[in-house]
């Protein structure tokens, strides 16, 4: 990891997502009471003598720095992270859409949403990490190439139709 983000102590990220110490010894992910407050008690843990989370961690060790973007009224920001599998604890840098600007990963939200009403019980572990990739970000798959493969995602049979809980019997196994 950049020592400037760690306070210049020796960390590594590994592509399994945990970080080792110098020592090579795995360090705990810790949940400090002000990060567990700073994310509105979200489980992204951070490493206690860190205050960044670990998977903007991960993140910069694996992606580089973030960019600083523009808003519409000229305020700057960084880049966002995003996880392809919405799981808060899982910051492998596969599971990591680095970096993004807002309007990126609100489209790179609303096509993760969509793609939970094509498998079954919502669950994107069906999808490799390099599909969920491909079809997340926005930078690489225009609206109308995403719409598309969803629409041929739901003709294969894996559609989930959200307001009726009964047509929730999903048999197939999904080969997406």
């Amino acid at each position: 990891m950049p020592l400037e983000h760690c306070k210049n102590i020796v960390r590594w990220g590994h592509p399994d997502g945990y970080f080792l110490k110098s020592n090579g010894q795995k360090a705990a992910d810790n949940l400090t009471e002000s990060h567990k407050k700073h994310c509105n008690n979200h489980p992204a843990p951070n490493l206690r003598e860190f205050a960044k989370s670990c998977h903007v961690l991960m993140a910069l060790a694996f992606y580089g720095e973030r960019p600083t973007y523009t808003d519409k009224n000229g305020k700057p920001y960084v880049g966002i992270c995003h996880h392809l599998i919405p799981d808060l604890l899982n910051y492998k840098p596969a599971n990591l859409l680095c970096w993004l600007t807002r309007e990126q990963h609100y489209e790179a939200d609303r096509r993760q949403r969509a793609l939970k009403t094509v498998v079954p019980d919502g669950n994107l572990y069906v999808f490799t990490y390099e599909r969920l990739r491909e079809l997340q970000d926005p930078r690489t798959m225009s609206r109308e190439a995403f719409e598309q493969e969803l629409e041929a995602l739901r003709a294969r049979g894996y559609y989930i139709d959200p307001s009726d809980p009964m047509k929730r019997d999903m048999t197939r196994h999904c080969e997406c």
